[in-house]
């Protein structure tokens, strides 16, 4: 069997999207080792995969690289859709689009488009007016012409029944997972020397993710400043610059008096040690339709703050403090309880990392591969 798999989220910094399908293929090149995997996508210049290809024994590359990249984004955000016989990409058995939107064919090819949140629906001022335009003109098309749909979550699988009103049986749910060989316990002396490299104190507060409103960074601010005297903890920020950010960096000005460290993008082998080594781990997110920050937060020993709402209660379990995420005061009572319960720690640590070991990517991979052979 050959499988085509869009790879144009796999370049550059390390998404939750690219991260999703990057991992998938190295699972599911190993489940499958008789089938032909293709991983296709516009050529682009001076732009580097996440991963290297060539550990893969049974897949290649193929580029596209007639047709200019950035036209064919055009299009599809104006609603024009070429279909993938142009490409050619007519020999596919199955076509896999990780990346939310799958292409228009000419005949009936066994397309599947994985969906991974409705935050444009739900919070469309928090989205980039570019992707905002691009998946309200896209996914409804998307969803008619694909064979199957696959949610990383039950709660995105909800949401899509409810807002499109797609049949239950054309959509399968494939979690998101970690890898567990990265997020893990380690010893104190790992995370002692990663802590000097970036200049963080013992003790420490933590929030990883995108720096964008959708995630609560400005509820999140408001709830340390308030809790500050009480733990006296530093705040440190990992996370790439996101868009939106206009009141995030306003609040950062106001509390520029408090400890707040900012690191930026930081790479998986030292994220790993910055959770490891947090006190507490908060992600008072609005919205998300897996949401992995929390799992690797676990997975590192850490204990977990995070919003009730969404995808969350289903991923962390009752391994974790729920909150509203509406709620400052909610989310600084909640820094405070933790910060000073050394045996609710210990129990969430002990739970997060037995709910944390029920998401890996072998397992998603079985699951993708289950729908592979029923199309």
């Amino acid at each position: 069997m050959k499988i085509y798999i869009e790879a144009g989220s796999f370049y550059g910094q390390r998404s939750g999207v690219g991260r999703f399908g990057i991992s998938l293929v190295q699972e599911l090149t190993k489940l499958r080792p008789k089938d032909d995997f293709v991983l296709f996508s516009f050529l682009r210049p001076g732009r580097h995969v996440a991963i290297d290809f060539k550990e893969l024994k049974n897949q290649r590359v193929k580029y596209i690289r007639w047709f200019p990249g950035r036209l064919f984004s055009l299009m599809m955000r104006l609603g024009i859709s070429l279909p993938l016989e142009i490409f050619g990409l007519e020999e596919a058995d199955v076509v896999i689009f990780p990346n939310f939107i799958s292409w228009a064919s000419a005949s009936q090819k066994r397309r599947v488009a994985v969906v991974h949140d409705l935050s444009f629906l739900y919070y469309p001022n928090f989205i980039n007016s570019k992707n905002l335009r691009y998946l309200n003109v896209q996914l409804t098309k998307s969803i008619r012409r694909s064979a199957k749909i696959v949610a990383v979550s039950e709660a995105t699988k909800d949401d899509l029944i409810k807002n499109y009103g797609v049949g239950s049986d054309k959509i399968s749910v494939v979690h998101n997972a970690i890898d567990h060989s990265i997020f893990n316990p380690m010893a104190a002396k790992k995370t002692f020397a990663v802590k000097k490299r970036f200049g963080i104190p013992e003790k420490y507060i933590l929030f990883a993710g995108n720096i964008e409103p959708r995630k609560n960074i400005v509820g999140l601010l408001t709830a340390y400043a308030e809790t500050f005297s009480q733990h006296r903890l530093p705040l440190v920020l990992v996370g790439g610059k996101g868009w939106k950010d206009e009141q995030i960096e306003i609040t950062l000005k106001k509390y520029s008096d408090l400890p707040i460290i900012r690191l930026g993008f930081v790479q998986d082998s030292d994220l790993a040690p910055i959770y490891a080594g947090a006190s507490v781990f908060v992600f008072p997110s609005f919205y998300e339709g897996f949401g992995i920050p929390p799992l690797e937060a676990m997975a590192c020993g850490c204990p977990v703050i995070c919003s009730g709402v969404s995808s969350l209660p289903e991923i962390v379990g009752d391994a974790a403090l729920l909150v509203d995420p509406r709620n400052n005061q909610e989310i600084s009572e909640a820094i405070i309880k933790l910060v000073n319960n050394r045996k609710l720690q210990e129990k969430l640590i002990k739970s997060g990392y037995v709910q944390s070991r029920k998401f890996t990517w072998g397992n998603s991979a079985l699951k993708f591969s289950k729908i592979i052979d029923e199309l």
